[in-house]
């Protein structure tokens, strides 16, 4: 099955997955944020289905890397925003 790749799109409904499964994304995004992203594709966990897993094999080296890029961002973010709530909780 041959699919045409949008990345900004799948990106999109995977940022939407990440946030409905932040600890197992997170397991994901360090699968692929290493040299041989490519090839760890493979052992994306089940979760994200055989859709995303075509899509992202067929992403281009600089295309992982934004994706990795964004995806780190917004854990960057979400992890800075826990961090503030829980301050906030004892204040």
């Amino acid at each position: 099955m041959d699919f045409d790749v949008d990345v900004d799109e799948m990106l999109h409904h995977i940022l939407q997955l990440q946030q409905e499964s932040s600890k197992r994304y997170r397991r994901i995004v360090r699968l692929t944020l290493t040299d041989h992203g490519h090839q760890l594709i493979e052992q994306v966990p089940d979760f994200i289905f055989d859709y995303y897993k075509t899509i992202l094999a067929k992403l281009m080296l600089q295309q992982l890397k934004k994706f990795h890029e964004i995806i780190a961002h917004e854990i960057e973010n979400e992890n800075e925003n826990e961090s503030e709530s829980e301050e906030n909780s004892f204040s």
